[in-house]
Formats: C-alpha cells, sequence, structure tokens
C-alpha cells in the first residue's frame, strides 16, 4: 500500500495530527479572514512586550507583509501545549512562524531544526527563538532573516 516506512508512518502522523486539532484551543484568538501568515509568539502573558512588539514589527516590514495579511498571536505556555494542528485547522494560513516554543511545545511528532522551514499539508512552519533572546543575537537573527528571504521570495 505505500511504498517505503517513511510514506506510511508521514500519512500516520498526519492523520493522528488532525485528530488532536480540537485538543487545545484556549487562549487563541478568533482568526482574522484573509491572512496568509500567522506569527506565535511565546509570552508571559496576555500580550507581547512592548520591545518584542517593536522587534516583531521591524521583521514583518523587513520581509514586507501587509498588516491584513498576518496575525499576530501571543500564547502563554503557563495555560498548556498548543498543537500544531490546532494552528493548522483554526488560521489555515500558507506560513507559520513561531518564536520561543519547541518542537514539544507544539506536539510535533518530529523535530525541525530551528531557523529551518518545514512543511506539514500546504503550510510552511519555521520555528524560531524567543524574540527576546533572539534581539540581541547577530547570529541568530542572520539565520531569520536568511529563512524568511527564502519563504516570503525576497
Amino acid at each position: 500500500m505505500f511504498p517505503n516506512a517513511y510514506s506510511a508512518s508521514f500519512f500516520y502522523n498526519k492523520t493522528l495530527l488532525y485528530l488532536i486539532a480540537g485538543a487545545n484551543n484556549s487562549g487563541l484568538p478568533q482568526p482574522q479572514t484573509g491572512i496568509t501568515t500567522l506569527v506565535v509568539c511565546k509570552t508571559d502573558g496576555a500580550q507581547l512586550p512592548e520591545t518584542e512588539n517593536a522587534f516583531l514589527a521591524n521583521i514583518l516590514k523587513a520581509v514586507g507583509l501587509p498588516g491584513n495579511q498576518v496575525q499576530i498571536v501571543p500564547f502563554d505556555l503557563q495555560k498548556g501545549k498548543l498543537p500544531i494542528a490546532t494552528l493548522l485547522r483554526n488560521y489555515r494560513a500558507k506560513k507559520i512562524i513561531t518564536f520561543g516554543f519547541q518542537p514539544a511545545d507544539l506536539m510535533l511528532n518530529i523535530t525541525p531544526q530551528l531557523y529551518m522551514p518545514f512543511e506539514l499539508g500546504e503550510t510552511q512552519i519555521l520555528l524560531a527563538d524567543a524574540l527576546n533572546s533572539m534581539e540581541n543575537n547577530k547570529s541568530n537573527k542572520k539565520a531569520l532573516w536568511e529563512q524568511l528571504k527564502q519563504m516570503f521570495g525576497i
């Protein structure tokens, strides 16, 4: 039925991914219409601190994303894990960028590298360090910028 074990495991994992999609919706804002990119930031509260918000605004401006095509979702991990399946199903964005999350926080069965985009279904996903730790780290900023240029065709 499957040409190799990898394709069978991918099908199996993808199927399970959508079964747990409703596992955790608490703390997520309603999806905005017309968004193409979802940015999820790990926070210690309901909002991003002003310095991180300004840094993120600069990143989005450099990529050239219009404000009506991106939705920023701050998420406090104190409320529980945030299944990537929930993000995929609820927001239906073509690109998801996360700041400060580990694969286990997103309930991923794979271990992607930071700053290396991967695809789930039709969605490109990029995991990056937390905004506050990246702001003063030139090598991480450079790695992020290189991948964002590739993701957005700059």
